[in-house]
């Protein structure tokens, strides 16, 4: 098929939204503005469950950072294809991507999630959302990223940094989110 009706058939949703046909498109054409509207207006990905694990992640990972498609789309097709996506520089621009995907529970709720996303921006949301960083926070290399989030609103009282510090590591119970 010419690469030239790709575009056409996608605009006109006349191709079935799988695996195969949205990487093969990919591959041909980009993930170009038909393709896009046509996720955003049908976010169901058909995914053979034989599907390599690694061009999962690939095309999850790409749909993720494509910020013209909406935060909820995005999450949805992620979804679809694995059960965690790896965290990266581009999600730090997006705090509500980043609450999204935790709220999915599709990041990993772990220290490296939290250095992988490498803006406060991102690493605020993150925390916010996390049940476990109580557990690794202080003994991080987040000691200026902490310090800022505990004075989110959001961050509980009893997490507060004095109280972190004469604890120097945190038990899971004595500070819930």
């Amino acid at each position: 098929m010419p690469a030239t009706l790709l575009p056409v058939l996608a605009e006109s949703h006349r191709f079935p939204l799988t695996f195969a046909n949205v990487t093969n498109y990919i591959a041909v054409r980009s993930l170009d503005a038909p393709l896009i509207e046509y996720l955003a207006a049908s976010p169901t990905l058909a995914v053979p469950p034989e599907t390599d694990v690694t061009a999962r992640i690939t095309l999850a990972a790409r749909l993720v950072s494509e910020d013209e498609l909406d935060v909820a789309a995005r999450v949805t097709l992620a979804g679809q294809l694995v059960d965690t996506v790896p965290a990266s520089r581009s999600m730090g621009d997006e705090a509500d991507l980043v609450t999204a995907l935790m709220n999915a529970g599709l990041l990993d709720d772990s220290a490296s999630t939290f250095q992988a996303l490498a803006t406060a921006h991102a690493q605020e949301a993150f925390v916010v959302e996390s049940q476990t960083a109580p557990d690794w926070i202080v003994s991080s290399n987040a000691s200026a990223t902490f310090v800022a989030l505990t004075a989110l609103s959001e961050f509980p009282q009893s997490c507060s940094s004095e109280f972190l510090r004469s604890r120097g590591k945190v038990s899971a119970g004595w500070c819930r989110w």
